[in-house]
């Protein structure tokens, strides 16, 4: 019995399949590997590496089927086919992380909101959007225009609230550092 696996000793006993949906950098990490080789030792999961041949090269039908995705964003990362691959597949497999959120946190100005809308403290901010979006704060007399921004020596003014220097500039794309 020592040297025969969990599914030898009892036929009914399926191994949870994992796919681990990243990139190779991540997906081959000395602490990915750590982790990963804790949940194989349990002898109760088979873990599947999605790296870049499959997620780069391969169409998202042909991605193995899994009980349990785990997904991990990173430079390079193609959202939207794991995104497709985890609607096609959301009856038959749990999804760890929510791949549709992953969006929401690209975008430096959504997060300021949710942040916001939950009530969680935030350095004081202003938000200038040049693509469509609200500034912060709004422009309350045209709440459609664009932001009235004025530059000053020592500060700067977004629709007539100030923040002084020294402040950081960022862009609204996260990826963007």
């Amino acid at each position: 019995f020592c040297c025969r696996t969990m599914e030898e000793a009892n036929p009914s006993m399926k191994r949870i399949k994992v796919g681990i949906c990243a990139m190779d950098a991540k997906a081959k990490s000395k602490a990915m590997r750590a982790i990963l080789q804790r949940l194989e030792k349990t002898q109760k999961f088979e873990i599947l590496i999605f790296g870049n041949q499959l997620l780069l090269q391969e169409p998202v039908a042909s991605w193995p089927l899994v009980d349990c995705l785990i997904a991990f964003y990173s430079g390079g990362f193609p959202l939207e086919k794991a995104s497709q691959y985890t609607e096609m597949n959301r009856h038959r497999m749990f999804v760890v992380n929510d791949l549709a959120s992953q969006r929401l946190l690209l975008d430096r100005r959504l997060v300021s909101a949710i942040l916001n809308l939950h009530s969680i403290p935030t350095p004081r901010s202003l938000i200038v959007s040049k693509d469509g979006l609200p500034s912060s704060p709004i422009n309350s007399i045209l709440p459609g225009a664009p932001p009235e921004i004025e530059e000053r020596k020592d500060s700067i003014l977004v629709n007539g609230a100030e923040v002084t220097k020294p402040f950081v500039e960022k862009p609204a794309n996260g990826e963007n550092h």
